[in-house]
Order: structure tokens, then sequence, then C-alpha cells
């Protein structure tokens, strides 16, 4: 499955705490353009805008569609508790391979997730189960992400592996 998203940032604020460290906070808003062929026979390239928030504050955080808490989070290694919306559905009348089936709905999912930064790039696992028994379904997902800062621009290669029950 091919998956492309572009985000453009409207506003981008980055606050610093006068306590310590692990005050500091970040915030940014911008839309988001996402481009994905769809899982679903005959549904085709599907493509949205959709609004983007991303926001910090110590061991909390909201990226997008997903909220979470780091119970561990120290320089180089992370493991914490999140919480999801996963927008992936259908109507019918998406496609005539679809006809007599149900609507989909999104789903909530929570789960948990870990990260660990190496010289060589951040390794990360994340497991999310169904919590709205929507699709009652769960994905683990398996990543690495390397930045290389070249101005004007920074870069980050990722490549990410995701195995997905068949009832998502």
């Amino acid at each position: 499955m091919r998956k492309t998203m572009l985000l453009l940032p409207l506003l981008g604020v980055a606050a610093a705490g006068v306590q310590a460290e692990e005050n500091e906070s970040s915030f940014a808003l911008g839309i988001g353009v996402a481009s994905e062929d769809s899982i679903y026979k005959g549904v085709g390239t599907e493509t949205e805008a959709l609004p983007f928030i991303s926001y910090e504050n110590g061991s909390f955080y909201i990226q997008g569609p997903e909220t979470g808490y780091y119970l561990i989070d120290n320089d180089d290694f992370k493991i914490g508790a999140l919480a999801r919306y996963r927008g992936e559905g259908y109507k019918a009348s998406d496609s005539s391979d679809l006809k007599g089936m149900d609507e989909r709905k999104g789903a909530f999912e929570l789960g948990v997730t870990a990260s660990y930064d190496t010289e060589y790039g951040e390794w990360s696992a994340t497991f999310a189960a169904d919590a709205s028994s929507e699709h009652k379904g769960n994905e683990i997902e398996l990543g690495w992400e390397k930045a290389f800062l070249y101005p004007p621009n920074g870069r980050s290669p990722r490549k990410h592996l995701s195995a997905t029950a068949a009832t998502i």
C-alpha cells in the first residue's frame, strides 16, 4: 500500500518552560493532504485534506489523531501508552466490490509504544488494538528513522514494517 502525506505548517510556536527542561513545550498547527491506495478492492486511491495539530509538553503529546503519554522518557529510551483514531473505513457505494456490505466506520484504538535512539537511528515498535469494537483487530508496527540535517531542510528517511490483523 502506498501512502503519501504532505503537511503545510500554518503556525508553529515553540515555547520553553521557565522551570526544568522536561517542562518544555511545543505547538504546531497546519493542514495536511494525505493520498493513500485503499486496502479495499476496487476503491483505488483516496486523497483528503485534513487539519494537523502537534503538541508536546513533557511526557505528554498530541500528534495528529494520536495522543500519548511516555511512562519512561529518558534521552535514548521511551515507553508510552497511546490512544488514536484509525480513520480507515468505507461505504458500500465506494466500490462495486463492496456492494451489499455494511458501512465500516473508523475505530478508536489503545496501545503501547517504545523507541530506542542509537547512533544508527531511532528504532520503534507500536502495538495498538481496537477499543471501540468497530473492527476488533490489532496492529504491530516496527520502524526505523534516521535524520540527516543538511541546511536548509533536514531530511528524515523512514522505513516502517506493519503487521495488521485481517479484521482491520
